[in-house]
Parts: C-alpha cells; sequence; structure tokens
C-alpha cells in the first residue's frame, strides 16, 4: 500500500484494523524524525501520541477515530499535535482515508 506513495510530499502512515503501523514513507521520516524501522509494527497511538491543539489525548487503544471508521464514516480532516523522534511537539493536519483490501481494512493518515 505504502509503495502508492512514494513521490509525495505529504506524511504518510498506514494503519492496519489493530492499529499498528503497517506502511511509513520517506516524507513521514523526514517530518518525524522516525524512520521505517522505529514505527513499524508498533501501535499508530504510540508513535505519534496525538494530541489535540489543547492537549487532549486524541491517540490511544480504540480511539475515536477507529470507531468511525468501523462504523463506516470517516472525520474531516483535523489538528493534530504529534511527537517528533527527539521529543519536540510538532501540529499537523491529519487527513484519513479508509480502504478495504483483500478482506482487511487500512487506514491511510496523511499529514
Amino acid at each position: 500500500m505504502i509503495e502508492r506513495f512514494p513521490d509525495t510530499a505529504d506524511a504518510v502512515m498506514v494503519v492496519d484494523s489493530r492499529q499498528r503501523v503497517v506502511g511509513w514513507n520517506a516524507a513521514a521520516h523526514r517530518l518525524t524524525g522516525l524512520g521505517g524501522g522505529d514505527v513499524l509494527g508498533q501501535h499508530c497511538y504510540e508513535v505519534l501520541d496525538g494530541r489535540s491543539p489543547a492537549g487532549k489525548r486524541l491517540c490511544h487503544v480504540d480511539c475515536s477515530l477507529m470507531k468511525c471508521i468501523r462504523r463506516g464514516s470517516l472525520p474531516e480532516n483535523f489538528d493534530l499535535v504529534v511527537r517528533t523522534r527527539h521529543g519536540h511537539n510538532l501540529q499537523v493536519n491529519m487527513s484519513v482515508i479508509a480502504v478495504r483490501q483483500k478482506r482487511r481494512a487500512v487506514t491511510i493518515h496523511l499529514f
């Protein structure tokens, strides 16, 4: 799946239904300082440690985004503060696409 986004300037993270990162592109590496070896197989909420700009934790086990996707809907894009490799906070704007492929669902996070 990630091979479809090799040249995009946007950071791309692909997450499976268990909230594990299964894809991470070069732009995500440049933005966060985290490489594929650091994040692949890890839970997305542990990788990004995402919070609202006001500081409320948004990324966690069974987050509202995953609940939305299971119901068949997607939220509009939203602002998210993520943690970089060096522990700095970085505000991004996140868009999400849900894709079904070969009996499994993945979500593509663009930021």
